[in-house]
């Protein structure tokens, strides 16, 4: 449907403008549920991306389940 291909567009303009201002993205494995801001932390030892990576990964809610991608500060 168009306003599917409209989210799709939307979604890769935001993950692309995320990817370039980034210095990478990683992809993290989750073996039993974290709390998102953990995972951030651990990645960058600060809170840097997290609303980008909650909503490059599409998180609702703070806990996460399955492995995610991260954007790291490093």
């Amino acid at each position: 449907s168009f306003q599917l291909d409209l989210a799709r567009v939307r979604f890769f303009q935001i993950f692309q403008n995320l990817y370039k201002t980034s210095l990478k993205v990683i992809t993290v494995k989750i073996t039993e549920p974290s709390h998102l801001l953990d995972i951030i932390y651990a990645v960058n030892g600060n809170l840097d991306y997290y609303d980008e990576t909650k909503q490059l990964n599409n998180i609702v809610g703070t806990t996460v389940y399955k492995d995610i991608q991260v954007i790291s500060n490093d």
